[in-house]
């Protein structure tokens, strides 16, 4: 008999146990409804162990003496003997139970696999797989019907892909299957969205509310994989997340996201993804290549292009004209073969969400069909595509960590980047955000390299003198502030580990600790002042000043009394996670707008006393301040201006930003006094603005160099920012996320530019995959696509185990397969 069956033949038992115990306490002659009741529920009892079990007498007969006995309490009318019978009652509803459990053979394990789209059946395979080698459990894959929803007129089309399975799964058609008669033990699903799919949906019987109808054990384990450090809380809070009696998630990371977001602790474990097993496998036994594709992969490199959904709902046109552009890169790559695998759902969601765009969509697939070296692949299998692949491109998807499995080459577009920037201007650019003049060049640490670079300012050729060997973060601005001494310079930390400092007559780098820096990859210190030979250093995060004696060496650290200011801004997520980011020093006096709270302090350089001056009016708190003589200009973090008067501490609005970002993310990073004009240095925001300070009006800026343009990929690098500062009569901006540095010798003037380039003897990814935690993935805001095909097909490889390890350890470690784990977690608890 089935587990479920028993199970609810013991429930029964406890009900008679129930009715034992109230019989026992009634007075004698009341209790003959109770015991017609009994009787009813044993006869039950009794039919459905015919009914399953039909060879076991030896219970039946059990139920038989119980009814018998019950029989006789009913018209017994003594008192005594009534009080007898119950107690023989009692004893022979034992023995019924132990019968129950000793006598009736338990049957195999009803277990039911029910996916729906046959592209997704690796989020299963091995532990279904292990499921089949388990000699006590009955194993059926019923996949389910689904419908594609189509917003345009309304409809919904009804798709079943149970032909589309790999050969050795047996396939049980959901006609056939009762899940109602079945009554599985478990029932595993992958889709968790009930009727909040808008794009594919699921026939409402086989909702995850209606499945637990049928099941003690509903199992839902996500198709989709993350990189392991955050999952959004829409995913988190679908029907199935609530309804589930486990999630199986790929690691402790991803479970905690779940509980976060409302998930029951228990009910979500972390435990790996059985799609990461068909990789591995796959790298053991290789796939065969169909014939239909042999023709065109062989002898070629080959670069697996993945395609995902987001872009089609909200990307349609900037989607389309990159495929072009890149169909029409690799039609010139007669070495290389494009293996076009789009996400199963594209046509759907196209469909449904953006008909307008389906027609071209449609067109550019039969385009890229007559390609002589293309295969496009909307096969169920996408292992396969991974396993003869060489390399891959294409957006950051659930496919990103999957194939970084095999530590293969791998190159992540963006839909935002501008994808007409030629090689020889991207590859060669160098990005900095800080700098100091010495010897006539420009001295900036790499935002991207982790390096020193000497830059010649009228040819904008670069030298790189040193590295920053003891910081092992790449590509994330290590310094944004450099001071020069004495031949000497020293660099501020933003998200470094140490001060730094570099001799520029011995080449010598050194470097200096500081004391409870513990935040690793977080910013440190951002504004900064000398006085004579100590250089000041004003916290983002870590609570003391640093005072470094450039001559010595010597360290001191001042502790601010700081004790008006809140540990956060109301209502800003920004002002949650920073200090001071900018200042600026006058006299005695360092003035640091506050980024927790809306005020400004004005911090005693003697005795590190800071008073707070509130910033009536607002709530918001502040990232930069400019100086300009009797006032100060203050920049808050929604881009408004606000007046500083340095004699009475007045305070008054004095330009209003009109163009807020809608997110609310930070429009500005930096303020700027140049000649009569504020200069706001762009974050998020789309242009540098100039203000004039006579009229309190926005100017536009009299032009730019040709071919000037932000390249920065909003996904990856957040910032737009300039970073910037006045010097000789010019202001400069620094290229962090422009393809040049700006100058103006005049407000009024076009900005002249200058392209820095890195040497050319430097591998960009020789410095940015140097280190062990790097993930040493090529970004499209980074690398031009042409020279990562030129990487790619070199058939060097050399970062190979460290691509592969990182993303192996974002999962959760076991030394077998994840599914043979998943299925004996769920076989130890039935």
């Amino acid at each position: 008999m089935r587990l479920s069956r028993k199970r609810e033949l013991f429930q029964s038992i406890d009900t008679l146990k129930a009715a034992q115990r109230k019989l026992k306490i009634m007075p004698f002659g009341t209790g003959n409804q109770l015991l017609a009741q009994s009787q009813e529920l044993a006869i039950a009892i009794g039919e459905n162990i015919e009914k399953f079990d039909e060879n076991n007498a030896v219970t039946v007969g059990y139920v038989e003496e119980y009814c018998e006995l019950l029989y006789e309490g009913f018209v017994c009318t003594d008192k005594n003997q009534y009080a007898q019978i119950l107690k023989s009652a009692g004893k022979s509803l034992k023995k019924l139970e132990k019968s129950i459990r000793e006598d009736i053979q338990n049957s195999p394990y009803e277990i039911v696999f029910m996916p729906y789209k046959a592209s997704m059946w690796d989020t299963f395979d091995t532990v279904y797989r292990a499921a089949k080698k388990d000699g006590h459990c009955h194993v059926s894959v019923m996949p389910v019907p689904y419908y594609n929803l189509n917003r345009r007129d309304g409809q919904a089309e009804l798709h079943y892909e149970g032909d589309q399975f790999p050969n050795d799964i047996p396939i049980t058609d959901y006609h056939a299957y009762s899940l109602e008669e079945a009554g599985p033990d478990v029932i595993f699903i992958h889709n968790p969205y009930d009727q909040c799919n808008y794009v594919t949906r699921l026939p409402e019987e086989y909702y995850s509310s209606n499945l637990v109808r049928y099941t003690d054990h509903l199992v839902y384990i996500p198709y989709f994989i993350t990189r392991g450090i955050d999952v959004k809380e829409i995913y988190c809070t679908l029907p199935a997340i609530q309804n589930a009696w486990k999630i199986f998630v790929q690691c402790e990371a991803v479970r905690k996201c779940y509980i976060k977001y409302g998930a029951k602790p228990e009910r979500v474990v972390a435990m790996g993804s059985p799609k990461f097993d068909m990789v591995i496998n796959m790298e053991e036994n290789p796939p065969d290549i169909p014939d239909s594709w042999k023709n065109v992969l062989c002898d070629r490199k080959v670069f697996l292009l993945n395609t995902h959904l987001n872009p089609i709902i909200n990307e349609a046109e900037k989607m389309l004209d990159k495929l072009n552009k890149v169909f029409r890169l690799f039609k010139r790559q007669r070495n290389a073969a494009l293996l076009w695998r789009p996400h199963p759902l594209s046509i759907e969601t196209a469909k449904a969400m953006n008909p307008q765009m389906l027609e071209r969509y449609l067109t550019i697939v039969e385009e890229f069909k007559t390609l002589e070296n293309g295969i496009y692949d909307d096969t169920p299998d996408v292992h396969r595509a991974i396993a003869l692949s060489d390399a891959y491109i294409g957006d950051w998807s659930s496919m990103v960590p999957l194939y970084g499995f095999t530590g293969k080459p791998m190159y992540i577009t963006n839909i935002n980047v501008n994808t007409n920037i030629e090689e020889s201007e991207k590859e060669r650019r160098l990005a900095f955000s800080c700098a100091a003049e010495v010897d006539g060049f420009l001295w900036g640490p790499g935002d991207e390299v982790n390096g020193l670079f000497r830059i010649h300012e009228e040819s904008g050729e670069s030298r790189l003198m040193a590295n920053f060997d003891r910081e092992d973060l790449c590509g994330i601005s290590l310094y944004r502030r450099v001071i020069a001494h004495k031949r000497k310079l020293f660099f501020v930390p933003w998200k470094a580990e140490h001060i730094a400092e570099y001799d520029i007559d011995t080449g010598i780098m050194r470097y200096y600790e500081i004391y409870g820096n513990k935040e690793k990859g977080k910013e440190k210190f951002g504004g900064c002042t000398v006085k004579d030979s100590l250089l000041y250093l004003f916290p983002v995060r870590i609570r003391d000043v640093v005072c470094l004696n450039m001559d010595t060496g010597e360290i001191r650290y001042e502790k601010p009394d700081l004790d008006e200011i809140p540990n956060r801004l109301k209502n800003s997520s920004v002002a949650e996670i920073a200090m001071f980011v900018n200042s600026i020093n006058i006299g005695n006096i360092q003035y640091l707008p506050c980024l927790r709270a809306n005020k400004l302090i004005k911090l005693s350089m003697e005795d590190f006393y800071g008073k707070a001056v509130d910033i009536a009016g607002t709530d918001e708190g502040f990232i930069d301040v400019a100086d300009q003589g009797k006032y100060l200009y203050l920049l808050s973090v929604n881009g408004n201006i606000f007046k500083y008067d340095l004699e009475t501490d007045n305070v008054e609005l004095f330009w209003l930003n009109s163009s807020k970002r809608p997110d609310g993310s930070l429009p500005y990073y930096r303020i700027l006094h140049f000649k009569d004009y504020l200069w706001l240095l762009p974050a998020y925001s789309d242009h540098i603005c100039k203000i004039n300070m006579k009229t309190a009006k926005e100017e536009e800026i009299n032009g730019y160099p040709d071919g000037f343009q932000y390249i920065g990929d909003q996904q990856i690098h957040p910032f737009k920012w300039f970073n910037g500062e006045v010097k000789k009569e010019k202001l400069k901006l620094y290229p962090y996320q422009a393809n040049m540095m700006l100058t103006w010798s005049d407000p009024q003037d076009k900005a002249e530019g200058k392209q820095i380039r890195k040497p050319k003897d430097i591998q960009f990814e020789n410095y940015r995959f140097s280190k062990d935690k790097d993930e040493c993935l090529y970004y499209e805001a980074e690398y031009s696509l042409s020279y990562f095909l030129n990487t790619a097909m070199s058939g060097q490889n050399l970062y190979r185990e460290k691509r592969r390890n990182y993303f192996r350890n974002l999962q959760y470690h076991t030394e077998g397969l994840y599914g043979d784990d998943i299925w004996q977690y769920i076989r130890s608890r039935l």
